[in-house]
């Protein structure tokens, strides 16, 4: 009789997923699973560091749309993709975490690395088990992916001691689960009395505004998205997962949906008579719906997928429990176009835009050294191709691209987002360059946040990811160091000093260049892109402070 292990079995339910990539740091207890594998197709990427691991199935998952696999030992293996499951879980980002155990018998008994680790994950997990019996198995990674992807997507995490792992079963007792039995497929559709009444609420508006947010990629709305916004002519703001839903070159966008970030945004939702809100909530970004963020006679309309989501900070006029294409779908097959849209709406947001756009032009015309950041973007933006994929760190960099940037496509602009996460820049980009090898990759990031994965250009380097770094170097934490000069008249343990950051890329086996001018950045990352290597740009840039710090560290 043929027998097969615990480790076979998740290889090859995890294949039956579509899986072609794992991503992890070598653990002992894992081999039965690296073993399976190897024999069966499925390419282990490994990490310098458990948390760029994780970033790496979370960069997967939102540049494909598809789960990320992460495979952990137990123990400071498990501690250290914490982090990222919480960045995960806060961009309801479907991954899933598997890892290693001690044998239950060793359970309880301070034995060597071990932890439990269910109470760790529970409260950044959807779901999250510890599997006991080897052929339970399949069960348990079919269950792992339809939690995953259900309602709200987010990541779950699966727990397998080692004698689960090593144990051996008949081949015959091997039950597979087919995906496409295992869950469900459908689309959750609006009540169409709710898609009515939203009919008529978008007719009745004078100053509707949209805001698109994760929902809208993880539904894969984008078709149905632009056609409400054409039908209505619907002036919009996209947010998180939502950016490059729709072309941002499109003429009804008026920038991302962060008050902070966009002051068109800012000062239109003070007008706007009708807010809809589709796959987005009103999050930190919004200000929860404060009421001094709105204006007060406001009706507004949510769509999402989970329940419990509507009217979770503010009640609002109109909830659709439904999932984005269905309702948008809806939406837009029931349209009766008889709107009353104000002759000065859309007039006023273009005018409020093009006063941004022009702000940013005073801004370039000076002339500074070192370089403004918006130099340094202009010059990156200008010649990157519009099929490309740009990762944005999440310091004070970040907040100048993100105002700065528009995305032409779904899944091809990554950010931490809510978490706050610094790190996981890097990892995304080795993840979307593996996921769109034909596409140019682009990861901005402070010198900071550069610190943090710096070491998995080795990874890079050894899988031949030709990711391209650009490093906007101003010597300092400067998301923390701004507001502390602006606030306190000196700054405290936040200054770094100027390092030779592209020398680090050319030990490890890549490109790097050191850039001083914005007359440089342009050739700079054409020879990035030329090269074929993993590359870094050091970029000397001006420690200067964003709209988005100045609105949120005012204190």
């Amino acid at each position: 009789m043929y027998q097969i292990d615990g480790g076979y079995l998740i290889a090859q339910a995890l294949k039956n997923e579509g899986i072609k990539y794992i991503f992890s740091v070598s653990g002992g207890v894992l081999n039965p699973i690296y073993r399976a594998c190897e024999e069966i197709g499925i390419q282990i990427i490994h990490t310098r560091h458990e948390a760029a691991a994780v970033f790496m199935a979370d960069g997967w998952a939102r540049t494909t749309g598809n789960p990320g696999v992460v495979l952990t030992t137990l123990g400071p293996g498990l501690t250290n993709v914490i982090t990222g499951i919480f960045t995960a879980h806060l961009a309801t980002s479907p991954i899933i975490v598997i890892s290693g155990q001690v044998n239950q018998s060793m359970q309880d008994m301070q034995a060597g690395m071990a932890i439990d680790p269910i109470p760790l994950v529970s409260p950044i997990t959807k779901w999250a088990k510890s599997v006991k019996e080897t052929k339970r198995i399949p069960e348990y990674i079919s269950g792992a992916f339809r939690n995953a992807l259900s309602g709200r997507p987010g990541p779950v995490f699966l727990e397998f001691p080692s004698e689960v792992l090593r144990h051996q079963i008949e081949r015959s007792e091997f039950e597979p689960h087919d995906p496409l039995n295992s869950r469900s497929h459908s689309r959750p559709q609006g009540d169409p009395k709710d898609i009515k009444r939203a009919v008529e609420l978008i007719n009745n508006s004078e100053r509707p505004l949209v805001i698109g947010g994760s929902g809208i990629f993880w539904s894969s709305a984008f078709n149905e998205f632009k056609a409400l916004i054409d039908l209505y002519e619907l002036p919009f703001f996209l947010a998180r997962g939502g950016r490059g839903a729709v072309p941002e070159n499109h003429p009804l966008y008026f920038g991302p949906g962060y008050i902070s970030a966009n002051p068109v945004l800012k000062d239109a939702l003070k007008e706007t008579d009708l807010l809809i809100l589709l796959g987005h909530r009103l999050d930190f970004d919004l200000n929860f719906g404060n009421p001094a963020s709105l204006n007060r006679n406001v009706k507004i309309i949510q769509v999402d997928i989970e329940a419990n989501e509507i009217g979770r900070y503010r009640p609002v006029h109109l909830g659709i429990v439904a999932d984005a294409q269905s309702a948008l779908h809806q939406l837009t097959k029931t349209a009766i176009v008889k709107h009353k849209r104000s002759n000065h709406w859309l007039s006023d947001l273009e005018q409020a835009r093009s006063n941004w756009e022009r702000e940013n032009e005073e801004t370039l015309s000076k002339e500074i050294v070192p370089m403004h950041p918006l130099h340094f973007l202009k010059g990156i933006f200008e010649i990157l191709p519009r099929k490309s994929v740009l990762i944005s760190s999440h310091g004070n960099i970040d907040f100048w691209a993100d105002a700065y940037y528009r995305a032409y496509q779904p899944g091809s602009y990554l950010r931490a987002g809510q978490s706050g996460t610094l790190g996981a820049e890097i990892p995304y980009g080795l993840a979307a360059k593996l996921a769109r090898p034909n596409e140019t990759v682009v990861v901005i990031v402070g010198d900071g946040g550069f610190g943090y994965h710096c070491m998995e250009l080795d990874t890079a380097s050894r899988y031949g990811i030709p990711l391209i770094i650009a490093i906007g170097n101003d010597a300092s934490w400067g998301a923390i160091s701004l507001p502390q000069k602006r606030i306190y008249g000196r700054t405290f343990s936040t200054n770094l000093e100027f390092r030779n950051y592209e020398r680090i890329s050319e030990v490890l086996g890549g490109y790097g260049e050191l850039v001083n001018s914005p007359m440089q950045i342009g050739n700079a990352l054409l020879n990035a892109m030329n090269s074929g290597l993993p590359s870094v740009l050091n970029v000397q840039i001006a420690s200067v402070e964003s709209r988005y710090m100045q609105e949120f560290s005012k204190e």
